[in-house]
């Protein structure tokens, strides 16, 4: 991941955001670019992706965690007054932003990773919530469709299963030991 942060610095604050928010939140950078501020309740603490704009045809809502809250709070600040979208189209007037390519680019050759994709961002995401917090907790956290789909996201390892391993044999033991005759 530090290569990546360190990528993200070699692109404006806007790009930046926008990137961020992706890794932050797992959502895809359609949904990202296109998040209009009548989605987000801050007080609340919660995005919400209509059925009609996400790749599911599902209703979604994310949480506002701290860091994202902090890129919220900031686009708002930069954002010209009356804009519809959190990265508003620059060329645009009332459009949201489309295209990314030139700055992921930036990000790609300061992070020294020419074959990073903006999509990894997601299965970071992904990774790094089931281990955190479990497939279902991911799950809801990254707006899959199904636990399938979220394992195309997951990258994971036998060393990510030495938690579970530890508990199974811990409560072995302890059943082994009060199964001993005294």
């Amino acid at each position: 991941l530090a290569d990546i942060a360190r990528g993200l610095e070699a692109v404006s604050p806007f790009w930046k955001s926008l990137f961020l928010f992706a890794a932050l939140t797992g959502k895809r950078v359609g949904n990202v670019r296109s998040l209009r501020w009548n989605q987000i309740d801050l007080d609340g603490g919660v995005i919400v992706w209509q059925a009609a704009e996400t790749k599911n045809r599902r209703s979604l809502a994310g949480p506002i965690t701290p860091g994202v809250r902090q890129i919220l709070e900031d686009r708002r600040r930069e954002t010209p007054p009356g804009s519809v979208y959190v990265w508003p189209s620059p060329h645009r007037e009332g459009r949201h932003i489309m295209f990314y390519e030139s700055p992921w680019q930036a990000v790609r050759e300061a992070a020294g990773r020419p074959g990073l994709l903006v999509h990894h961002l997601r299965h970071i995401a992904g990774t790094t919530a089931v281990r955190a917090a479990g497939a279902d907790r991911a799950q809801l956290l990254t707006g899959h469709a199904s636990r399938s789909a979220l394992a195309v996201y997951t990258h994971l390892t036998a060393d990510d299963a030495l938690p579970a391993a530890a508990a199974v044999e811990s409560a072995w033991a302890a059943a082994r030991k009060q199964a001993r005759p005294r």
